[in-house]
């Protein structure tokens, strides 16, 4: 199946950046499981929505929103989030 990852950068002012990555596997995350990925600077972050569309055999998975001191460090977390694959999202 399908699954897209969903993550928001955004400061409490205003700014925000969402990126996605796309995998294809047989596993289901579920809402409080922790994924791997080298953008985070903990090697992981924490699941906290998923939804699921078998007309589409996709899944997608929010994960729990990454905030940042200033639009410039959001900018750039975005920027490197596309350096480790990720996508905008639209």
């Amino acid at each position: 199946m399908k699954i897209v990852i969903s993550q928001l950068i955004f400061k409490k002012q205003g700014f925000y950046e969402h990126v996605y990555k796309k995998h294809t596997s047989d596993i289901k995350p579920c809402i409080g499981d922790k994924l791997s990925d080298s953008l985070w600077k903990d090697g992981e972050n924490e699941v906290i929505e998923v939804h699921i569309d078998y007309n589409k055999s996709e899944i997608f998975v929010v994960m729990e929103p990454l905030e940042v001191d200033s639009e410039e460090h959001g900018k750039e977390l975005a920027y490197a989030a596309k350096l480790h694959g990720w996508g905008a999202l639209s």
